[in-house]
């Protein structure tokens, strides 16, 4: 399996593993404390939207998991990620032209980053990791999402997503895609 192959099995991996995680109220943290913390770690801030920096979260964690398989250190990838994933969706997405490693797609693949804009509001969006692709449908695994699939929510959840636009609420800008390294 390449390398590329075997980060994306581990996004998909990670992003499941936190499916059911609940925020606390008022946006103030995590009723898990170890996923808290991992969130801490990746840039959380109490009262920010969380859904980017849960994406920056699980890349992290699988690229530990790459490093620790094939003890190698990609330190490259590492910047890379944490200097174009931040807290803004829309600028996460914009960030992307200047990468290295991720690109911009309109097509997803597992293990992707989908970036949605608010069709009403466009500098506002959301962001979850894709976990299985069906043709123009999408499952994705989201954080700060709810069973409604809003850009504000109280947890972790799988959602299914089509890749049209409605102009009703959030639509995909584009996904995120891992060059193969």
């Amino acid at each position: 399996m390449s390398h590329s192959a075997y980060f994306r099995q581990q996004i998909i991996v990670h992003a499941k593993s936190f499916v059911g995680i609940k925020e606390k109220s008022n946006n103030s943290g995590f009723h898990n404390a170890a996923f808290e913390k991992q969130m801490k770690d990746s840039g959380f801030i109490p009262g920010y939207a969380w859904c980017c920096i849960f994406c920056e979260m699980v890349y992290r964690l699988a690229l530990n998991d790459l490093e620790k398989n094939t003890k190698l250190s990609f330190k490259s990838l590492r910047e890379d990620i944490q200097s174009t994933i931040n807290p803004s969706t829309q600028s996460t997405y914009n960030n992307v032209k200047k990468s290295k490693f991720l690109k911009q797609s309109q097509r997803p693949q597992e293990g992707d980053i989908v970036i949605f804009v608010n069709s009403s509001r466009r500098a506002f969006g959301h962001a979850g990791i894709v976990i299985k692709v069906d043709g123009d449908k999408f499952t994705t695994v989201e954080g700060n999402t709810n069973t409604s699939g809003s850009a504000e929510g109280d947890g972790v959840y799988i959602k299914e997503r089509i890749i049209e636009a409605n102009g009703k609420g959030l639509d995909v800008r584009g996904f995120i895609n891992i060059i193969n390294f």
